[in-house]
């Protein structure tokens, strides 16, 4: 098991019924197929822009996030390496809206200072958005394309 899934699990097993996860930017599918084998009381439904493994393909922009999580509410909301690819006048809004569409979100993100990340120039204040929002540090994880450690946060609601 990844650190990642470590991670993941505690927050997942919580659910002993029903339960429905939400993967924006679900990439590989890699973690949804996980949850899917892992908790078969799991609905997971993925979004991502060109991932093949997506079960929506779409392009989410902060406004139709800002609408869909206004008519749905999900268990648990992962927003793995997600919300830096908003542009800097839009990354608020989507913090904004991915904070308010589950009970437990999870959000991970890259470390302040690495250059190379998309949005590095704004990472410095979505941390600190995503700590206003409530999220707490449970840790770090590999993430292999950039060969680092990117901390990952539980907001509750």
């Amino acid at each position: 098991m990844n650190e990642r899934q470590e991670l993941l699990r505690p927050i997942l097993a919580r659910y002993k019924r029903q339960f429905a996860v939400l993967d924006l930017g679900s990439g590989d599918g890699l973690v949804a197929q996980w949850i899917r084998q892992e908790f078969p009381n799991a609905g997971v439904f993925t979004i991502d822009r060109d991932a093949p493994a997506a079960m929506m393909h779409a392009d989410l922009k902060p406004a139709t996030l800002e609408r869909l999580s206004c008519v749905e509410y999900f268990s648990v909301v992962l927003a793995l390496n997600f919300l830096h690819h908003f542009a800097e006048q839009d990354w608020r809004q989507a913090v904004s809206a991915v904070a308010g569409m589950g009970r437990h979100v999870v959000v991970q993100l890259p470390p302040i200072g690495d250059s190379r990340a998309m949005g590095a120039g704004i990472m410095p204040e979505l941390h600190q958005a995503v700590e206003a929002a409530g999220g707490v540090k449970i840790g770090e994880a590999w993430y292999e394309p950039f060969k680092q450690q990117r901390p990952i946060w539980l907001l509750t609601n």
